[in-house]
């Protein structure tokens, strides 16, 4: 069975990621699928272990592109059954990278902390 074109990089991030992620913080992350109508990819959220909002994220391949885009924000910026960004998040958290190391490197780094 063929993938779609679209999850090419977000499949490639997401198993760089489960290779980089430290052993410490992967039993935290939780790994769901996420699709905003154009762009497909993945929703990670890191439990905080603390009275903070957790750290959520979605990453996808860039709609007609080879380019990663992450947006990166708190539960309280991402709708609770679509996952999806908040207006503002997807504006003021949202990164895009040409690499797939790229966006592996700046997720990790806001895993981590």
């Amino acid at each position: 069975m063929q993938k779609h074109y679209s999850l090419v990089h977000s499949e490639k991030v997401l198993k760089a990621l489960r290779k980089a992620m430290p052993k410490e913080i992967s039993k935290d992350v939780t790994v769901d699928c996420w699709s905003n109508g154009r762009e497909q990819g993945f929703h990670l959220s890191r439990y905080s272990h603390s009275p903070e909002p957790n750290l959520e994220l979605v990453f996808a391949q860039q709609r007609n592109s080879d380019m990663v885009l992450v947006v990166v924000g708190k539960s309280l910026d991402f709708d609770i059954t679509t996952n999806q960004p908040s207006d503002e998040i997807w504006e003021t958290g949202r990164k895009e990278y040409g690499h797939d190391e790229d966006a592996v490197f700046h997720i990790i780094k806001h895993l981590v902390g």
